[in-house]
């Protein structure tokens, strides 16, 4: 069994119910969602020109051996849900992150884990505050709790 958290977001169309769509597809997809933190609403991040997103992060426990196949699996259902490729950090009807893989750290060219910068930005540190405060970045080796201090003093 592995636990994994994602980062799930939208800021096109109905973004509540795209990120309550990406949900039900990762489940169908034998993720079991332990925990979830609440929607929050943030800024846009990099290309600021955009509407606000919808952002929240889950814990889940999955089967799935290999991080690069729930990479496929997560790009799959973006497809599925409409995202089309556009400018970095650009508007997107669904955006699913992985954020972390047990303690692992995988690098890969097509995949980093831990999420790279994710200790500088708000709507991946605030929902991971809220469900894993103690979650110790195993880069980094600081909790969130800690790096969201450090966040907020810049």
């Amino acid at each position: 069994m592995n636990t994994v958290y994602f980062s799930v977001g939208s800021n096109l169309g109905d973004r509540k119910q795209s990120i309550r769509k990406a949900l039900h597809y990762l489940v169908r997809e034998k993720f079991q969602i332990i925990a979830s933190s609440s929607v929050i609403e943030t800024i846009p991040y990099g290309y600021v020109d955009q509407y606000f997103f919808l952002n929240l992060v889950i814990k889940t426990h999955t089967h799935h051996p290999d991080p690069l196949e729930v990479l496929q699996i997560c790009k799959h259902i973006e497809s599925l849900m409409g995202r089309k490729e556009s400018i970095r950090w650009g508007p997107r009807v669904i955006d699913i992150d992985i954020l972390f893989w047990n303690q692992d750290i995988v690098e890969q060219s097509s995949l980093t884990i831990p999420h790279p910068d994710m200790q500088n930005r708000d709507f991946i540190l605030l929902p991971c505050l809220e469900i894993c405060p103690n979650y110790v970045h195993p880069v980094l080796n600081k909790t969130v709790k800690q790096l969201w201090n450090i966040y907020k003093e810049i």
